[in-house]
């Protein structure tokens, strides 16, 4: 329990937040062709009507995806923003990417939507790395905090 009291949560937030900010930029810029690589007139998608539970999944996904690359860096003893790029774009290049190509392929996707949809992911993980080196993944007194021994 002392693990999680000891995290951050402002760079979570800050991190979520941001998230949202930089899909509203990314997919602003290219709306028409990500609708048109994800066919949105032929399976009558509206993305001003979509159900919020697509909402509510990044909710719960990109600070699952935070904590993640936090724990890799606690783990690599590196705190920079340069590490928590660094952790970024190799959870993207070891694993986002590969599994993107994998399914979108399977699912005949075009290489547009895979490129913007991989790039969306590389720019977040990338953004969320720079959270996590600017503000640290643990609350400042966690540094030093030593976990209770338990009775045994």
């Amino acid at each position: 329990m002392q693990r999680l009291i000891t995290t951050n949560w402002l760079a979570i937030v800050v991190n979520l937040v941001a998230h949202f900010a930089l899909g509203m930029a990314w997919y602003g810029a290219l709306a028409t062709p990500w609708m048109e690589a994800i066919e949105a007139k032929t399976r009558g998608f509206d993305p001003q009507t979509a159900p919020p539970i697509i909402y509510l999944t990044t909710v719960i996904v990109v600070p699952l995806a935070t904590l993640f690359i936090a724990k890799l860096m606690e783990l690599a003893n590196e705190r920079s923003i340069a590490d928590g790029v660094k952790w970024g774009l190799l959870l993207w290049a070891l694993v986002i990417l590969p599994m993107l190509l994998m399914h979108y392929a399977f699912a005949g996707n075009s290489l547009l939507l895979t490129a913007i949809d991989g790039g969306f992911e590389l720019a977040s993980l990338t953004l969320t790395g720079v959270t996590l080196g600017a503000l640290g993944f643990r609350t400042r007194g966690a540094v030093a905090a030593r976990p209770v021994p338990s009775a045994a």
